[in-house]
């Protein structure tokens, strides 16, 4: 990794907008911090520091997440003011709110929250922890919105803190997003979201919801009760209408059925992605009886942009490379994490600093090499300097590798 000879300009500029959280000193620590994280993935506190031609004490950089006093709920009340001062980047209406959970791989034991949890993905157990996250996106800007830890029911930590479960933590974000005034009217999740607690919670504050449901759930046809893999398997293939979502094309049929698990009749549409049917159909369902099936694919297709910020942020911003033991600082690290993905996504639309360059910063990764780029920038400069002031190769390398 290049070694930091000083913070880039761009994070400078970025972290102004956030001087009301921080005093000085501890804004000095906030543009180490976002610096180390867009520009390495190892972002271990010890690594960080070492980064840093001009010295910096590792324990100051501790402190900063796990002792000093400044407020991760303030420092995410600015980001998202921060995101609604631009048109691109306001929430609206037509967007939606996503909630997901991932886990981030762990070793070492004493990281708080840290234990055995299985990864669906990887069809194993993990020694993880677990982040349950609401998510805003539209067609054109998407960002974290807030955060819950899941902690397993004989940990320490939810005997310590309280155990709750993934879909009481999803409730907690419903009404966080609520209370912030998210514009998004409909709220979206995978199967392992869809339950009754958690619709009738969106429900209850007048919010629509699209949500995919697994085969076996039971719905009322003809007064029995069948699995839906087998009512779609009774649909006649001209009852399929052709619908789009991010471009890609879908064989739909909608139908309004009576769902066992929630008592109730809910939109359901059936999916599959080729016009022979082939493969296993795609179940998703709604609350709102009226809209129809595009409607419902495009919500939910805005869905997946949580899982492209899980991936980004743990390829680019080392969501799990934080080894604390302490749970605010771990807390703190995520925030920090939130803060420089926002930063980077909304430089991609509105920074001044980058509009000339918007047509090249298509990405998260765009972003982060621009500001890795800077970091060159001030080494060369470094260099050059050093070398007119006639130091040797040795004086220029004892001094950009403190």
């Amino acid at each position: 990794m290049l070694p930091i000879t000083e913070i880039p300009l761009f994070v400078r500029e970025s972290a102004k907008h956030f001087d009301s959280v921080f005093s000085w000193h501890q804004s000095r620590h906030f543009q180490r911090y976002l610096t180390g994280i867009m520009t390495d993935p190892n972002v271990t506190i010890s690594h960080m520091a070492e980064r840093f031609s001009e010295p910096v004490d590792q324990r100051g950089l501790n402190r900063f997440l796990t002792e000093y006093v400044w407020s991760p709920e303030e420092l995410n009340k600015e980001r998202l003011n921060r995101l609604q001062e631009t048109p691109t980047t306001q929430w609206k209406t037509k967007g939606v709110v996503a909630i997901d959970d991932t886990l981030i791989d762990k070793s070492g034991k004493l990281i708080p929250g840290a234990g055995k949890l299985y990864d669906p993905t990887d069809a194993c157990f993990k020694h993880a922890q677990n982040i349950v996250t609401s998510h805003y996106a539209d067609w054109e800007i998407n960002y974290p919105l807030g955060f819950r830890q899941y902690y397993k029911e004989d940990s320490r930590e939810a005997e310590d803190y309280g155990f709750k479960t993934r879909i009481q933590l999803a409730c907690e974000l419903v009404t966080e997003a609520v209370e912030w005034d998210v514009a998004a009217e409909t709220f979206v999740a995978d199967s392992s979201y869809f339950c009754k607690e958690l619709v009738d919670y969106i429900g209850s504050y007048g919010k629509d919801w699209v949500m995919s449901a697994k085969s076996d759930r039971l719905v009322k046809v003809n007064n029995e009760w069948v699995q839906l893999k087998d009512y779609a398997s009774t649909v006649p293939p001209e009852q399929y209408r052709k619908a789009e979502a991010s471009g890609i094309p879908y064989w739909v049929h909608t139908r309004t059925l009576f769902f066992k698990c929630l008592g109730r009749k809910v939109k359901v549409a059936v999916s599959y992605d080729s016009p022979e049917l082939s493969g296993d159909p795609k179940f998703l369902v709604s609350n709102n009886l009226r809209w129809e099936r595009n409607r419902i694919l495009r919500a939910y297709a805005l869905r997946h942009s949580i899982e492209a910020f899980y991936r980004d942020a743990k390829q680019h911003l080392g969501l799990e490379g934080c080894q604390l033991r302490k749970i605010q600082g771990v807390h703190r690290h995520w925030m920090l994490v939130f803060t420089a993905y926002s930063i980077l996504k909304q430089s991609v639309v509105e920074s001044s600093l980058t509009k000339k360059l918007k047509g090249a910063l298509n990405t998260l990764g765009d972003g982060c090499r621009y500001v890795a780029r800077q970091l060159l920038e001030s080494l060369v400069m470094l260099v050059h300097k050093l070398a007119i002031q006639q130091q040797t190769p040795a004086e220029i390398m004892k001094v950009i590798t403190l």
